[in-house]
């Protein structure tokens, strides 16, 4: 359970820094906000390519380098319904393209 909280917070930071979502236009749901030069969002990632809706929602939690989304609430399900955790090992020290919007 600690390594799984572990790879969660990893992963929650490094995707909320990497991903700012787009609506339909391409245009941007938050511009951020740039600190010493890199830009960073003003909000949690909620599912896939979006925000939350609010800065103080929670948002939702990413394994490593994966593009599922998990609630924060328990029991936990992902973005795209299910309820089993994946416990593969994740590849790479990069988040990979396919995985950001």
């Amino acid at each position: 359970m600690k390594i799984k909280k572990l790879h969660i917070l990893i992963a929650t930071l490094s995707l909320s820094a990497a991903l700012f979502a787009q609506k339909a236009d391409n245009s941007t749901f938050d511009e951020g906000v740039i600190i010493n030069g890199i830009k960073w969002a003003t909000r949690n990632v909620d599912k896939p390519g979006t925000f939350a809706a609010k800065p103080e929602d929670a948002g939702m939690f990413y394994q490593w380098n994966r593009r599922v989304g998990w609630s924060a609430t328990d029991p936990m399900i992902n973005s795209n319904g299910g309820t089993d955790w994946d416990f593969a090992i994740p590849e790479g020290y990069r988040w990979e393209k396919k995985n950001k919007n």
